[in-house]
């Protein structure tokens, strides 16, 4: 197997655990929702931090990329990712929830513009455009965190344990791509 082939399976890898982790935590709002006894009006609050913190996440990985490359703020920002999961789940204050949704929502800019960047600098290796491809590989992840997480709710496993099946995937899926990452 060609290396730049070995590198399309370790970033395809990055996206679907990007998909994974996305849809696992958007799948339990309702659960968030009804732990925290939020209204509507009161979860729609206390979301808005993500895309706030998207902006600042975007500001980091352009200073994080240039100055460290794209491999290890993906990696770093995956573990994050990861740990901020599992934060969510186990808060008990609204407070530290949406400390938490930041620091996800960061983490999530971060990998997202790592992922892109590596797809954009592998595309040259390949005579398909395949960063499509990539982006099928993320939205597969995502059916597959539904689908895991419709399973986790039907036998009501319970937000924390849902999270950390999903974060030690997660870290060791990303720490086995890394190897082979640009």
């Amino acid at each position: 197997m060609k290396n730049s082939e070995i590198q399309r399976i370790a970033l395809s890898t990055y996206f679907f655990l990007s998909g994974l982790c996305f849809a696992s935590w958007a799948s339990r709002i309702p659960t968030i929702k009804l732990f925290f006894k939020l209204n509507d009006a009161q979860l729609g609050s206390i979301l808005i931090v993500m895309p706030l913190a998207a902006l600042v996440g975007t500001f980091a990985s352009g200073w994080l990329v240039s100055k460290f490359n794209t491999k290890g703020p993906l990696l770093v920002s995956f573990v994050f990712f990861a740990f901020a999961l599992i934060g969510i789940s186990l808060v008990r204050t609204t407070f530290l929830l949406i400390w938490m949704l930041a620091l996800f929502s960061i983490a999530m800019r971060v990998l997202n513009i790592a992922m892109n960047a590596q797809s954009i600098a592998l595309q040259g290796q390949f005579e398909k455009k395949i960063i499509g491809a990539l982006h099928g590989v993320w939205s597969f992840g995502g059916v597959v965190g539904v689908l895991f997480s419709t399973l986790m709710v039907k036998n009501t496993v319970s937000i924390q344990n849902h999270f950390i099946i999903i974060s030690v995937i997660t870290l060791i899926g990303s720490m086995l791509a890394y190897k082979f990452s640009l």
